[in-house]
């Protein structure tokens, strides 16, 4: 298994950079540092094939990975539906493949393809944007903590 440190990811910086030429003028990457380490590890690790699923918190993962030419990418609404639809791109193309969704319980609609993929172990990778620590429970619409989903 591969231990990631963000220290380690040097290349993450040069893994996208924007076009500025008049052609690809409205193509949108992030300037968040942690945003292009993802980038930077999802190439890295060969992971080509990303359902997305719409949300606020996080449409800059959105926005980078969808203009990114490396990524195949299939938008998918309901977060319940898109996890095992990449379930299936696993098993189907012999290679990992990543669901995004935002925030909240929208993670947690994720949890029973995540469990399938465990028991059949097919190589899924879950990203999710949650929102600071400090603005967690208060009166957010959705205020679901989702930091230790995983572990």
């Amino acid at each position: 298994m591969n231990v990631f440190c963000p220290t380690d990811v040097i290349f993450a910086e040069k893994a996208i950079e924007p076009s500025h030429d008049k052609a690809n003028k409205y193509i949108m990457y992030s300037d968040k540092k942690n945003i292009l380490q993802l980038v930077a590890l999802l190439i890295e690790h060969n992971i080509k094939k990303i359902v997305l699923c719409p949300g606020s918190r996080n449409s800059p993962i959105v926005h980078t990975i969808a203009n990114h030419p490396f990524f195949s990418c299939y938008p998918v609404t309901d977060e319940r539906s898109a996890a095992f639809f990449a379930i299936g791109l696993a098993l189907h193309g012999g290679s990992p493949a990543a669901v995004c969704c935002t925030s909240g319980s929208a993670l947690l609609n994720i949890h029973p393809a995540v469990s399938e993929a465990f028991y059949q172990q097919v190589p899924l990778v879950v990203i999710s944007a949650d929102r600071p620590d400090r603005t967690n429970g208060r009166a957010n619409v959705s205020s679901t903590r989702c930091f230790r989903f995983a572990g």
